[in-house]
């Protein structure tokens, strides 16, 4: 026994509704089998009980079959296997009770899911003098979703008991209803000399939120996980490892309702949640179902049916990125050589970094570009794109440019931009080099003075001159 999926996109959640495929089983009128049971794709396994007191004998069918009905030929289309149990007393119109009962459905850890939904398909024409009902202990019926054809009349919809009765003799259109969290169900067979037959599907909904850390910035630092909802769960990291942590927050999710995903800094980290680069990416695993909204958290997420939705919250650390020069003083025609050193703490590759270092004024680029990691781009003043900066290690560029004999300062500064994905764009540390014998030509007009205008006079007495000398 085992669950089979329609092709995806048949019908409505179809990658996501696993129909029970009954081998070979035939269900002899009286007869109790315990203990059937198959696995989900999302690992969620189910148990039951089948029983038919009452009913003549039940017996597996293939789809898809077109004399049957529309379910697997119209809608529901690919499934492979005997998903049918049909009714094989032709001629009466005793009706026929099968108990499908001690329904049990476990994740894979072994314990009892809270929130699954079970459909039951009329699975064969139901025409003139033929009806079913089907009773539940679970929540009330809903119409999930009904396969063209011709019409019938539904009826007890959103209560405990549903009726299917046929008012035309075609093909009528199947309709596929489902309830929540039943364990015990009671399928209620008419036929007018044909034949009635049902498929029973189980799908659990899921909403998964994990973790990735690249780094931590300080080892204190811990993240509680948040899918906030009804059910909700709440999860904290724990320990001192980088990457995808083993600490998630899953919920068996209501199809329809809201959830929140979202984090915050457990308390007792050092660091805010500022600090990081936050990403988060988020994925269906079911086939063709619904795609999960992404974006800056908080995020709103309203999973249907079948529904196996997974984000990945992945918090990085600041990489680093400081410049040198060989050179703090430097007289004209001198070569100087700068160095940006990158380094990436984290546990994984940082991609397409844009490095721009525009040329300092009164310099000339000669090249001479060396890069420790494949890049893209010829000049660092137009930019160049790290491919990628691989993870624990550092990356360096340096390049070459020459003080030009006609700079006009004594001072070169020079700061290179640094433009991570997904992160603010960002400067380097400033690296300076002294110009000796610089030409500070004037460009404007420049006045010279002096603070003596002539030299002090002194008294001079003639007479005593020529009384001396003569």
């Amino acid at each position: 026994m085992s669950f089979v999926y329609a092709n995806p996109g048949s019908g409505a959640s179809a990658g996501g509704i696993g129909w029970f495929e009954y081998g070979n089983l035939t269900l002899k009128p009286g007869d109790t089998i315990t203990g059937l049971s198959g696995t989900l794709s999302d690992g969620t396994t189910v148990t039951f009980d089948l029983s038919a007191p009452l009913a003549s004998a039940m017996t597996f069918d293939a789809l898809p079959s077109p004399v049957a009905g529309v379910f697997g030929y119209v809608g529901y289309t690919g499934i492979l296997g005997n998903v049918l149990l049909q009714n094989r007393r032709i001629g009466t119109l005793d009706p026929g009770l099968i108990n499908i009962s001690n329904i049990v459905v476990k994740d894979i850890f072994g314990n009892l899911v809270p929130n699954y939904t079970v459909l039951l398909s009329d699975a064969e024409n139901t025409n003139i003098g033929e009806s079913w009902k089907f009773t539940t202990d679970g929540g009330g019926w809903n119409l999930f979703t009904t396969i063209p054809g011709a019409p019938t009349t539904l009826t007890g919809l959103g209560t405990n008991t549903a009726n299917i009765i046929g008012t035309t003799q075609a093909f009528t259109a199947d309709y596929v209803l489902s309830t929540s969290n039943p364990k015990n169900l009671t399928l209620t067979a008419i036929t007018n000399g044909g034949l009635e037959a049902f498929a029973l599907g189980f799908a659990t909904t899921r909403v998964t939120l994990q973790k990735v850390i690249g780094a931590r910035i300080n080892a204190a630092d811990q993240f509680d996980l948040n899918i906030a909802g009804t059910p909700s769960n709440l999860v904290s990291t724990s320990g001192a490892a980088s990457g995808l942590q083993p600490t998630y927050a899953t919920i068996y999710a209501i199809p329809g309702n809201t959830y929140t995903i979202n984090e915050a800094m457990k308390t007792g980290s050092v660091s805010a949640l500022t600090d990081y680069t936050i990403s988060t990416t988020g994925v269906n695993l079911t086939p063709a179902g619904t795609t999960p909204p992404t974006g800056n958290l908080p995020i709103n997420v309203t999973p249907v049916l079948g529904d196996e939705i997974v984000y990945t919250i992945t918090n990085a650390a600041p990489e680093t990125f400081t410049k040198t020069v060989d050179k703090a003083y430097a007289d004209l025609g001198d070569i100087l050589t700068y160095t940006i050193t990158g380094h990436n703490p984290n546990n994984f590759a940082v991609n397409n970094v844009l490095i721009t270092d525009p040329t300092p004024a009164g310099t000339t680029y000669v090249g001479n570009l060396l890069v420790s990691t494949p890049y893209t781009g010829t000049n660092p003043a137009t930019g160049i794109t790290l491919t990628s900066v691989p993870a624990n290690s550092d990356v360096t560029i340096s390049y070459q440019v020459q003080v030009n004999s006609n700079i006009a300062t004594s001072q070169i500064n020079n700061v290179a931009t640094v433009a991570v994905p997904n992160q603010p764009v960002r400067n380097t540390n400033i690296v300076t080099t002294s110009v000796n014998h610089a030409d500070l030509t004037s460009s404007g007009n420049f006045i010279k003075t002096v603070d003596k205008s002539s030299r002090p006079r002194r008294h001079f007495n003639l007479y005593n001159y020529f009384k001396k000398y003569w």
